[in-house]
């Protein structure tokens, strides 16, 4: 009787490398990789301006989406609004810094 033999000839961190890049290049031929960024700039909104404006900023504003490396921002008070209008690119360079790509280039505060 025949046994197939399976030898490891790669340390298994490469091959989990090697799976991370194709399911990258998949993702990247897909077109999805843009959505995944987006999807992540919409849960570090929260982190960003905590940091610049402190925890009160997250109960001021609600994220509502991304479309077009735009990130729409609903904001309760006209004078966050104000506040926020002044800081953008600030905003926008961190929450890029942390993406690790340019994922938003402006923010729309309604």
């Amino acid at each position: 009787m025949n046994r197939l033999s399976f030898e490891d000839t790669e340390p298994r961190s490469e091959k989990i490398q090697l799976a991370g890049s194709s399911v990258k290049a998949l993702l990247d031929a897909c077109g999805y990789t843009q959505k995944l960024d987006e999807q992540r700039a919409i849960t570090l909104w929260g982190e960003c301006i905590t940091q610049i404006f402190g925890p009160e900023a997250i109960v001021a504003t609600s994220v509502k989406g991304v479309d077009r490396k735009e990130l729409t921002v609903t904001v309760a008070k006209a004078a966050w609004r104000h506040r926020l209008t002044f800081e953008l690119p600030k905003i926008i360079a961190s929450m890029n810094d942390a993406l690790g790509s340019k994922v938003i280039e402006s923010i729309r505060l309604r």
